[in-house]
């Protein structure tokens, strides 16, 4: 399993899309459970920006999965995380999440291998 992406969340994301726009592509922008997502590649490097408070949940890790329904099925959380799942996004990538009070973990499907 290969890590897809790494998420930050940033308090303003205009502000991090300035700060970055020299130097990353934008891979995709869209809006999702009420939050501004853009992710940003750099060389097959992808970071998620997503707009909110950092204190909470500040970053996470998204790890690529070539089928998002039997990983569900194969895949056993460690007892204190919760499922929020899966769903598929406006750009045809399928995603998962499991959580606990400190963190999270995502696991994701997308129609092609980064």
């Amino acid at each position: 399993m290969d890590i897809h992406h790494i998420g930050i969340v940033v308090p303003d994301i205009e502000a991090a899309r300035t700060l970055l726009a020299s130097d990353w592509e934008v891979e995709a922008e869209f809006s999702f459970m009420d939050e501004n997502l853009l992710f940003l590649n750099k060389n097959s490097f992808i970071i998620e920006l997503i707009e909110g408070d950092p204190t909470t949940f500040p970053f996470h890790v998204a790890y690529q999965v070539p089928n998002l329904e039997n990983h569900m099925q194969n895949w056993i959380p460690p007892p204190s995380f919760e499922a929020c799942g899966p769903y598929e996004l406006k750009n045809g990538w399928k995603t998962i999440f499991y959580s606990n009070d400190h963190y999270y973990v995502e696991f994701i499907e997308t129609t092609t291998l980064p």
